[in-house]
């Protein structure tokens, strides 16, 4: 929710319109919106949910397989951020969309996240609800495996410090 309004001026910058130049000015122009605040926690919560869920799964899975840590976390992150982005990157593409609704070159407005959805699905089907997956995963997995392995080892060195 913090991060949300934040979210909104990216959006509004990167449409090209001129009423959407500066950081200020936008969000001055956006203060009282809310659009798309269910779409973004919709997609955001599941995301986080899904994500912690496989990356425990598989790198206990790992571990007690003879892996050495590291590796295991490393497989278990990569795995966790791919089921997530696989599960919730429709909901991502609803939060962007709806985050743009009447704006921009088309001018559609979305009434919620369903509606948004199902527009995307009768228009362009399944590769709509994907369009960017592969770059997102290509972002993300790098990011949540380094993520992954920095609370790892702040556990296993603030483990060492407290229970000396």
């Amino acid at each position: 929710i913090m991060v949300y309004p934040g979210e909104v001026i990216r959006l509004r910058l990167m449409s090209g319109e001129d009423r959407f130049r500066t950081i200020g000015g936008t969000a001055r122009l956006i203060w009282n919106e809310t659009r798309g605040l269910g779409a973004s926690l919709a997609q955001r919560v599941p995301d986080i949910l899904i994500n912690f869920a496989v990356y425990e799964t598989v790198k206990y899975w790992f571990v007690d397989e003879g892996f050495n840590d590291v590796i295991a976390t490393m497989v278990g992150a990569s795995a966790g951020a791919i089921a997530s982005i696989s599960a919730v990157f429709p909901l991502d593409i609803a939060k962007r969309r709806i985050g743009m609704s009447g704006q921009g070159k088309s001018g559609t407005v979305y009434t919620s996240v369903a509606h948004c959805l199902g527009t995307i699905w009768r228009q362009e089907g399944i590769r709509g609800w994907y369009a960017g997956a592969t770059l997102e995963a290509a972002r993300c997995v790098p990011q949540v495996v380094l993520m992954w392995l920095c609370i790892e080892q702040t556990q296993k060195l603030l483990g060492a410090v407290f229970h000396q």
